[in-house]
């Protein structure tokens, strides 16, 4: 069978290569029995199943026509969106890029650019992102991400934790969105709205949007990591060690208003899904920061209109009462939505120490039953265990009524956080000892293997007791490598640590 594909940098993949089909949505393992054969697509090279790569009519006078004498050729969904409307090269090996796509999505409005994409299976599959550059696939920028590495995965996205090694090797949390998972251009302004705001935020207690790119299947957005894992599992180690609670979620706490009052009075920025999952921690615990900003916005106005949205058990008592309500939409103060935030960072601390949300209800109807009778910290899980300006904290936090709602300001001076100070830097440095005896103990389980330094080899002599060429005086071949340390309890060296 001849091998001739229309597109020049394109190459010819070997049958032993593909054991499924190609397309990511269809991956459908192949076999002899009907409809489940290996076909090429004759333009990309790749290996699909006979749905995914149907044949199409070829152009006449092609070089493959002449020579094979056919009609028709196999092609896959993806190589059958035009040329102008997806990534390309100008020249064999080059970088991909899409100008022509960038220039004709410039002439075109939010209803167009939507008619475009759902006009077919395959723009869906491969729409251009505008202004955000090209890679081939995601591991040309990052060899080692595989499904082994994921660590997380929501409704926007799949979240993996990679090592870069164009910034000394340090990790980072790479967020891939499948395109094809992106059913509207309003998605898409969603999408680009969020990388917008991480992209110019420039806080230590916000995650930093690295870095962006797209395949030409995928979104990928390269955020900050927090090496300690989320919230929850930080204090799930804090209880291990017995380290005081108390301080730990005021450390948390002060940091996320912070970052909380950064993005309102600086840019402009209500978070709207403040919870467990979307706080993170450095390694040695010394720095929480707010990730995810699927449902982050701008508050421009006090007349502006806002969508109800939040996670179940977290939704502050003004999106509660909207869904009751059944507003689609509904209008609030700029300074309200940001304490509804600030209600959500109550819900977290509250958890936190208690392992319950403050609204237990299962339908918003339940749930502004509750907000209406108040949020009280009392009860036995209270009493004799939490101290009393920790509730006077949670209580400030959750306050049903607006107007008295703690705002970040009012966290940073509260007495819970003034007298937990002393513990925090206690705790934080024994994380740091336990961080460092982590790597020694890790350091320690390795074994290195050094190679023999240069050895002076001597002729091949007949006389006896001279070493023959290829042998050193002590008659280790040539090359031989040692493995250099020492046992425990003494002894001969084995290992090396």
């Amino acid at each position: 069978m001849s091998r001739f594909l229309f597109c020049k940098d394109a190459v010819w993949m070997e049958d032993s290569a593909a054991d499924f089909c190609m397309n990511p949505k269809c991956k459908m393992k192949f076999s002899v029995l009907p409809g489940r054969h290996k076909h090429h697509c004759r333009w990309c090279g790749k290996i699909f199943c006979e749905s995914c790569a149907p044949l199409v009519p070829v152009v006449n006078g092609t070089p493959y026509l002449k020579k094979e004498r056919l009609k028709e050729a196999r092609r896959c969904n993806s190589c059958r969106v035009p040329l102008i409307l997806r990534s390309y090269t100008e020249t064999v090996g080059g970088p991909l890029q899409a100008n022509p796509a960038d220039l004709i999505m410039s002439f075109l409005d939010n209803t167009s650019k939507n008619a475009l994409l759902q006009s077919c299976a395959a723009l869906l599959h491969q729409f251009h992102a505008e202004g955000i550059r090209y890679l081939r696939t995601m591991q040309e920028r990052y060899p080692t991400l595989f499904d082994g590495a994921q660590v997380g995965k929501g409704a926007c996205g799949t979240v993996y934790k990679v090592e870069d090694r164009q910034r000394n090797n340090n990790r980072v949390a790479v967020k891939v969105v499948t395109k094809s998972t992106v059913l509207s251009h309003a998605m898409w302004r969603k999408l680009q709205a969020e990388i917008e705001i991480m992209m110019h935020s420039n806080h230590r207690n916000v995650a930093a949007l690295l870095e962006v790119f797209q395949t030409p299947t995928s979104l990928v957005m390269v955020i900050e990591a927090g090496e300690g894992g989320s919230l929850k599992h930080c204090m799930d180690v804090v209880r291990k060690r017995k380290w005081p609670a108390e301080a730990f979620v005021a450390h948390v706490i002060q940091q996320v208003a912070e970052g909380l009052e950064y993005l309102f009075h600086e840019r402009n920025i209500i978070h709207r899904d403040i919870k467990q999952d979307n706080i993170v921690l450095t390694k040695d615990y010394s720095r929480a920061m707010i990730i995810d900003f699927g449902l982050a916005e701008y508050a421009l106005s006090d007349e502006q209109t806002y969508v109800p949205c939040g996670t179940m058990g977290f939704a502050s008592p003004e999106n509660i009462l909207a869904v009751v309500e059944r507003k689609a939409k509904f209008p609030a103060p700029r300074l309200t939505m940001h304490l509804a935030d600030m209600f959500s960072v109550g819900v977290v601390a509250y958890m936190l120490l208690s392992g319950q949300k403050p609204l237990r209800g299962t339908r918003f109807v339940d749930l502004h039953q509750e907000v209406k009778r108040g949020i009280r910290c009392c009860g036995p899980k209270w009493d004799n265990v939490i101290s009393e300006n920790t509730k006077s904290m949670l209580n400030h936090l959750l306050h049903v009524v607006t107007e008295k709602r703690a705002t970040p300001r009012d966290v940073a001076g509260h007495a819970m956080i003034l007298e937990s100070v002393p513990q925090i830097t206690s705790m934080l440095a024994e994380r740091k000892n336990d961080l460092d005896h982590l790597d020694k103990v890790e350091g320690d389980e390795w074994i290195f293997v050094i190679e023999d330094p240069p050895i002076a080899y001597e002729e091949d002599f007949d006389t006896v007791g001279r070493t023959r060429r290829g042998q050193s005086s002590m008659g280790s071949p040539r090359g031989s490598s040692k493995k250099l340390g020492s046992t425990i309890g003494g002894g001969s060296p084995t290992v090396s640590a």
